[in-house]
């Protein structure tokens, strides 16, 4: 009975493991590239912004096209409510969006790297690619626009050419208003979780060693007896 506890346990943690590997929280660095309207009366051009997003890394796809992939947000550390949101992936770019039921936004629009091998480029295939490819993106800008070129950040989103191949973020007003940020630097910062496989390995070796100690415990009392 022990035994069919600690298995039921070890496949409960498994799957909990499981799903919370799915989820994954992004931090994304982005400097003003216009002039600010509803958000930020004083901001200019150059002012840094933080965003941390929260993906379900596991969005099923229909098409092209993935469905509520963005399940949480931050700006600058306070939370915005979400509405639906979707993933389009194409081959020239991959577009989020989600629509922020907040008193000062309406919605959100986030321009992404496609997938690229060489100098050909595909819709990405996961919400997982459409990160990954988004933070390289903003790498190789770096190294060879940004730092490569002896320019920092807030002198390159001036640069017509530079800000052209950067992924962005958008944030639209109830007021009328949008701002766009650059985004120039992408980080993931989902708190460490054992990949599924470890916890497998570990729960599956905890249930072996209980089932070899339960066959043992008889063994031991009969030796016990015959002393």
């Amino acid at each position: 009975m022990k035994l069919r506890a600690i298995t039921l346990a070890a496949a409960g943690l498994l799957a909990a493991a499981s799903a919370q590997a799915e989820l994954q929280t992004w931090r994304f660095s982005g400097l003003i590239m216009g002039a600010a309207q509803t958000l930020s009366p004083s901001a200019t051009y150059g002012e840094y912004t933080q965003f941390d997003l929260t993906f379900d890394t596991d969005a099923a796809a229909v098409g092209d096209t993935f469905a509520a992939p963005l399940i949480g947000l931050s700006i600058n550390g306070a939370s915005v409510t979400l509405g639906p949101s979707s993933l389009q992936a194409g081959t020239n770019s991959s577009l989020l969006s989600a629509s922020l039921p907040s008193s000062s936004l309406t919605s959100l629009v986030m321009w992404g790297a496609p997938a690229t091998d060489g100098w050909a480029q595909s819709a990405v295939k996961s919400v997982s690619e459409f990160l990954s490819y988004t933070d390289m993106r903003i790498e190789d800008i770096d190294t060879y626009l940004v730092s490569g070129g002896g320019l920092t950040w807030q002198e390159a989103v001036t640069q017509e050419y530079i800000v052209a191949g950067l992924p962005y973020i958008k944030l639209n007003h109830q007021a009328g208003g949008f701002q766009t940020y650059a985004l120039i630097g992408a980080a993931n910062i989902t708190p460490g979780v054992p990949e599924p496989s470890a916890w497998a390995l570990a729960l599956l070796g905890g249930v072996g060693a209980v089932a070899l100690a339960r066959r043992r415990q008889p063994a031991r009392q009969a030796e016990a007896l015959a002393a």
